[in-house]
């Protein structure tokens, strides 16, 4: 059975991890259900943003930072995938999936593997369904 499910993501993208990730985004099959934020450091990214976007019926969140030990900001990466990891945490309680948030580490010079991971996030979604929260809404 073919899944006809488009899911409505939202991308929370470091300004130095990932080199114009909204013109990428216009690479993907629909780039008009992805909105991408760029924040000046993932450690920017509160809990409380993805959750609101759940919240507003978004299928899925997904935060790309710098790879591991290279944050311009010295932790900010780290502090936003132990935010992840708590909001993963919470959607799992909440019987949303905590498979609706992801954490990726992508390489500046990484617009291949950014098309990759967000790509797969993206199928990992669609095979997730709904937000069941836009149903009730």
């Amino acid at each position: 059975m073919e899944n006809n499910f488009i899911p409505s993501i939202l991308i929370f993208c470091c300004q130095n991890s990932v080199s114009s990730p909204k013109k990428l985004v216009e690479e993907f099959e629909h780039p008009e259900h992805i909105k991408v934020v760029v924040l000046p450091c993932t450690g920017k990214m509160e809990a409380i943003y993805a959750l609101q976007a759940f919240e507003k019926g978004l299928d899925g969140v997904c935060v790309v930072a710098c790879l591991e030990g290279t944050c311009h900001y010295l932790e900010g990466n780290l502090r936003a995938a132990n935010r992840i990891h708590q909001t993963a945490a919470i959607l799992d309680e909440l019987k949303l999936g905590e498979g609706r948030i992801a954490m990726l580490h992508i390489d500046a010079t990484g617009t291949d593997s950014f098309k990759q991971s967000a790509g797969d996030f993206i199928k990992r979604i669609q095979k997730l369904g709904p937000n069941p929260l836009k149903q009730a809404a």
